[in-house]
């Protein structure tokens, strides 16, 4: 059984509709949408007293029905990896590179100067993405708002 930990947006999203029907015949999959967590990891609250009540009360579900695999469906529930597995004995699937890579075979080559070693793009606010990254992953670099 696996569950999947996403957004409320991508778990009503007929895209995850049509990826679940094409890829998990004959495995149960438990959608597990979870609207705090990325206000939680933005703003750093996962290592309080709250925000792991928050979690395990996420977690709760997929536990009772004993899911073997747990995959953090957002791009920012990796940061949540450490504290999630410190809560269960599910095993993560955190799918980011593999997301990363069907970006580079379907994004138009002309969209990415071929200098560029990192571009960070955001359909959010820009300064608010940038602090993020800076807070995150220790990355000082421009942000572009993405159209």
């Amino acid at each position: 059984m696996i569950g999947v930990l996403t957004t409320r947006v991508t778990a009503q999203s007929e895209l995850y509709r049509k990826v679940v029907d094409r890829f998990a015949r004959g495995v149960q999959v438990i959608t597990q949408p979870a609207p705090e967590l990325v206000t939680m990891v933005e703003q750093g609250t996962q290592d309080t007293p709250e925000g792991e009540a928050i979690l395990r009360r996420y977690l709760a579900p997929l536990e009772a029905a004993h899911a073997d695999y747990l995959v953090l469906a957002c791009t920012h529930f990796p940061f949540l990896a450490d504290k999630l597995q410190a809560l269960t004995d599910i095993a993560l699937i955190d799918p980011g590179a593999a997301v990363a890579r069907q970006v580079t075979r379907v994004l138009p080559a002309d969209v990415v100067p071929a200098d560029a070693a990192h571009l960070y793009y955001t359909t959010g606010d820009p300064a608010q993405f940038q602090r993020s990254l800076n807070r995150l992953l220790g990355i000082d670099a421009p942000v572009q708002q993405a159209l």
